[in-house]
């Protein structure tokens, strides 16, 4: 397994884990990372397709640097 594949395989692990402790911020900041890996990989529409959902449950009401952060991942 190449260190990319082991770096995927951690961040999607992470991010169920996350998820199933019901942890919706950090579930956002391991969505970013998975999804910044995703673009970086040159994967941008796996990236938004994961990450845009999770932007829509927090919309536009917080104006936090995260938010940024992920928008900036976004096409």
């Amino acid at each position: 397994m190449s260190a990319s594949d082991e770096t995927h395989t951690c961040l999607l692990q992470a991010l169920d884990t996350i998820r199933n402790m019901g942890a919706r911020g950090w579930e956002f900041r391991a969505a970013t990372d998975l999804a910044r890996f995703l673009a970086a990989e040159g994967r941008i529409s796996d990236a938004g397709a994961l990450l845009q959902p999770i932007l829509d449950k927090f919309g536009e009401a917080l104006d936090t640097e995260d938010l940024k952060i992920a928008g900036g991942v976004l096409p």
